[in-house]
């Protein structure tokens, strides 16, 4: 329960961030092999928001209707990966679109914190289905 509360908080400050539009700032656009993205931090902020609530639920459903109990330590690995990501991807987003008026290599600078950000939330996915799959294997076990 504990996880579902954690992940239910986050989903609700980060809905109210993007709400409020608190981290307005200009997007980064994104050429690759002929496609163009623009990514602004608000795109950034209701994916991040939907996936925590995403996660709130899965681990709500968990505990409360299955009645399993989740790994709380990997899912509180799982909670600090997520934060990570949040955490990197925003700041990435904020010093690219700071840095995209002056020197290229600022834009590369931070580029490194975007594919922390990117693997951190992979570990967080990864260690997330490690949890699923072990509460699965203890509750198909005890039934």
């Amino acid at each position: 329960m504990l996880l579902a509360k954690l992940f239910a908080a986050l989903g609700i400050v980060l809905a109210t961030c993007v709400f409020l539009r608190l981290p307005s700032g200009t997007p980064v656009d994104i050429y690759l092999q002929a496609t163009y993205l623009v990514v602004t931090s608000g795109f950034l902020l209701r994916f991040c928001a939907l996936a925590s609530a995403f996660a709130a639920v899965i681990y709500y459903a968990g505990s409360r209707w299955l009645q399993v109990e989740w790994n709380q330590t990997l899912g509180i690995v799982h909670f600090a990966f997520f934060l990570i990501a949040i955490v990197l991807t925003l700041g990435a987003a904020r010093w690219t679109t700071a840095a995209v008026d002056q020197q290229p290599e600022a834009v590369l600078r931070s580029v490194i914190p975007g594919v922390v950000a990117i693997c951190s939330f992979l570990l967080s996915g990864l260690v997330f289905a490690v949890n699923l799959i072990w509460t699965t294997i203890r509750f198909l076990h005890t039934r």
